[in-house]
């Protein structure tokens, strides 16, 4: 079975750039529309964050964003290591367990639980380096930065090693912030801040959830934590 999925997690538009980047609805693009571009460079940045990782994790590889021979056998290699389906492939699970010794240690600078940056990045991308948002295609990469809010660079938002450490800095931001009402009030607006500060403040400030979109949000993080 393979690890089919979006961006970084299809062999689409990795390649010689005669096919491109796979929205989650699995339609590939044409080639001809504006989305070409962006689509194309989302993927390359992406399998380049895999590769970095690669090499981080003692693995021989050029990082060219191409995913080459030599990266597929690496992945093959790690999945075989970490007791995953070896496929070659990084998808829905290759992906958070790249992803996971990273959480782990930058989490442990910081004094709240790491799991809930790992169930943000679990709900925001299921662990694809080159995640576009579909509907918001300013959102990108592990953590789905808005690079268009934030003034951070496409390059950034899809570098793990960026994107994590700067998750946890605004996660400390927002724990420093919600406290003094309880534990759970604190920990449910310090997630809800990474998708909607606003929402997230006024919910501290209510002490209940603004609405259900919000309050689904947080459930969702809440619920991949617990796979940490």
């Amino acid at each position: 079975m393979t690890e089919n999925g979006r961006g970084a997690f299809t062999k689409v538009g990795k390649d010689n750039g005669q096919s491109f980047y796979t929205f989650k609805k699995q339609l590939p693009q044409d080639g001809l529309t504006p989305e070409k571009g962006f689509n194309y460079e989302a993927v390359n940045l992406g399998v380049k964050s895999i590769e970095n990782r690669l090499v981080q994790l003692g693995y021989s590889i050029k990082v060219d964003g191409v995913f080459g021979p030599k990266v597929e056998a690496a992945i093959r290699d790690f999945q075989s290591r970490n007791g995953i389906t070896v496929s070659g492939q990084v998808g829905y699970n290759t992906g958070p367990a790249l992803w996971h010794d990273v959480i782990k240690g930058v989490g442990a600078s910081y004094p709240f639980p790491a799991s809930i940056a790992w169930g943000i990045m679990k709900q925001e991308s299921a662990g694809d380096p080159g995640a576009v948002g579909y509907l918001t295609p300013g959102d990108r990469g592990l953590y789905q930065y808005n690079t268009l809010v934030h003034e951070i660079d496409y390059a950034q938002a899809h570098d793990f090693d960026w994107a994590t450490e700067a998750v946890f800095v605004r996660l400390n931001q927002a724990w420093k912030k919600y406290m003094g009402h309880g534990p759970e009030l604190r920990t449910n607006c310090t997630i809800a801040q990474h998708n909607a500060p606003a929402f997230a403040d006024e919910w501290f400030q209510n002490g209940v959830p603004p609405n259900d979109t919000i309050q689904n949000y947080v459930s969702k993080v809440q619920g991949f934590a617990l796979t940490y």
